[in-house]
């Protein structure tokens, strides 16, 4: 089981994990259920990838950067930062 390294957007090793060990987590029905729609709707990358940027990947990187714009259009809230 691999992950995307975030710099090189190659596959890595899972942290903390041994050969063939992994981890179940627990998702939403509606999770899921939103993501199957947007699996129908967008289809998924020849990797088999659903999320996906300019680059082919969808990465952590990108996304903190959209958050951080978002934050940045956003005005300064009463009270907040004083």
């Amino acid at each position: 089981m691999h992950s995307l390294h975030s710099n090189t957007l190659r596959p890595a090793k899972l942290k903390h994990r041994k050969a063939g060990e992994c981890r179940e987590v627990p998702l939403p029905r509606s999770v899921r259920e939103t993501i199957e729609r947007y699996a129908e709707k967008h289809a998924t990358t020849k990797d088999g990838y659903l999320l996906r940027g300019p680059g082919g990947y969808f990465t952590e990187g990108m996304e903190r950067r959209r958050v951080r714009r978002l934050f940045a259009d956003l005005p300064p809230e009463e009270g907040v930062g004083t």
